[in-house]
């Protein structure tokens, strides 16, 4: 396989498209572009995922030996989880959730391997494909949360919180957060324009970070965004390239405070807002933190 190089023109990879020409990159979009369906369990991403991973391994996929840290980490908390759900008193539940540990473990490493083997053919398809997904998912949850009483309210909402495609609104969140970092840094690289597809996206999924109600997925969000620009800001050499930063980070977070007064009214969004700014919810107590 021949790896692309960084001189590689941008024109080559399309925003919601992958690498020009190959066929594993494009595979690699769509079933990235299913990892926001998750109504059931396994994911249909899950499944398609295993099969790429498969896939890359009968493809003789080099295993670096930075990596061993990574693989006795992995073997270390597979093993000691398996001998502790033995000793639980809920064996079946403890087992199940060491399994979808050793599972997610599974997952982390083999795209470790796929991304370190040619990290300019797998990102870019990869990332697209998280962005649409999280784009799908953002628009059924904004056509949910906006049609009350209708059929895609109740598919696409819960308990007045929009979830799109997924099965908890704290889940969304957080996912929806992913593709908005990366449009995040491709703003702040100069890679789109203000008024481009790229921006718009990173709206949509804005909003409906927003409309999740999510208390962790906006700490999430505001913490990831925060990162993005300081990596970006500590690894430019440039200092017109740091102020350009500097100012653009403010003036989105300036627009961002604007689109939070417009969004706040409508009354339900800030009856809601009012509701989750709470720093106790009911559930809090009887449920979430009863163990």
């Amino acid at each position: 396989m021949t790896t692309a190089t960084s001189a590689e023109p941008r024109s080559a990879v399309s925003f919601f498209g992958a690498h020009a020409g190959s066929p594993g990159a494009v595979v690699l979009f769509l079933v990235f572009a299913t990892s926001g369906i998750v109504w059931i369990e396994p994911a249909p991403f899950d499944v398609l995922l295993l099969m790429v991973l498969a896939g890359a391994l009968i493809n003789r996929l080099h295993v670096p030996r930075t990596l061993a840290p990574l693989i006795i980490a992995f073997a270390l908390l597979s093993v000691t989880g398996l001998l502790a759900a033995v000793l639980s008193d809920l064996v079946f539940d403890s087992a199940r959730h060491i399994l979808i540990s050793i599972f997610l473990y599974v997952i982390a490493f083999g795209l470790t391997l796929m991304i370190a083997r040619a990290p300019d053919q797998v990102l870019p398809p990869m990332m697209n494909g998280v962005v649409l997904a999280g784009l799908i998912a953002t628009c059924a949850g904004i056509v949910g949360y906006f049609s009350p009483g209708d059929w895609t309210h109740e598919i696409f909402t819960e308990r007045d919180r929009a979830r799109g495609t997924f099965k908890d609104p704290n889940v969304f969140g957080p996912f929806v957060v992913f593709g908005l970092a990366y449009l995040f840094a491709r703003f702040m690289r100069d890679e789109d324009r203000v008024l481009s597809v790229p921006t718009a996206v990173a709206a949509v999924l804005g909003f409906g970070l927003l409309l999740s109600f999510s208390r962790g997925a906006w700490a999430n969000g505001a913490i990831s965004l925060a990162i993005v620009a300081y990596l970006l800001f500590v690894s430019s050499r440039k200092t017109g390239t740091r102020l350009r930063i500097a100012l653009m980070s403010w003036t989105l977070l300036g627009g961002a405070a604007a689109a939070l007064l417009f969004a706040l009214q409508f009354d339900a969004i800030a009856e809601m807002m009012s509701i989750r700014g709470q720093l106790v919810q009911s559930y809090d107590v009887d449920q979430r933190f009863v163990g």
